[in-house]
């Protein structure tokens, strides 16, 4: 399997924060701070259900590549 990798820099580091306002995850480099993906947040109004904080494997974006 391929690994995935930012398209403006080439770095595959990469980290994800959610959007409240989007109800989705941004995906984006660690590097250089690029958006390279979004993920829909799973639940009621954009929430997560999981009790690992938030993070589910629906969630994921590495399963979703």
């Amino acid at each position: 399997m391929a690994t995935p990798c930012c398209p403006k820099c080439g770095k595959t580091s990469f980290h994800k924060t959610r959007s409240a306002a989007l109800y989705a995850f941004l995906i984006y480099c660690a590097h250089c701070g690029a958006v390279v993906g979004v993920v829909p947040a799973r639940g009621a109004a954009g929430t997560t259900t999981s009790g690992k904080g938030g993070v589910t494997a629906g969630d994921d974006w590495e399963a979703r590549v």
